[in-house]
């Protein structure tokens, strides 16, 4: 079984399933002090303490011709794409390919369908 659409994201060289898209989301650097004598908030931006991170979530679909090669498929993961290293991910199309350096791959949970063919998401972070 495979997926009509091209190979979108790669981790570390590596196919993050048969096909992926990726999302951003911007986490700045702020600190929120409750100052009570005051009743109000102190608020120190990121402008102010530097840093901030990007949280880069992978929605990816993988099929396989049989459900118990798609749970070794899961079970695999944590061997191909070690948690605790950084990598690249690169994400392309027929429009270019776009490197983000220096990426850390949180976590992937797979979605509770009990099929051959499976979406998971992949959070990674990166920081700036």
């Amino acid at each position: 079984m495979s997926v009509g659409a091209t190979k979108r994201v790669k981790w570390k060289d590596i196919d993050v399933g048969d096909y992926a898209y990726v999302n951003f989301e911007y986490q700045g650097n702020n600190e929120v002090r409750i100052i009570p004598e005051a009743t109000g908030v102190k608020i120190r931006s990121t402008d102010d303490l530097g840093g901030g991170y990007w949280i880069i979530t992978v929605n990816a679909f993988v099929a396989k011709d049989s459900r118990f090669a798609l749970e070794q498929f899961f079970y695999n993961l944590n061997t191909q794409f070690t948690l605790a290293e950084k990598g690249d991910l690169k994400i392309s199309d027929e429009n270019g390919t776009m490197t983000l350096a220096d990426c850390y791959l949180e976590s992937f949970t797979p979605s509770g369908e009990d099929q051959k063919s499976n979406s998971f998401l992949f959070k990674f972070v990166k920081s700036l």
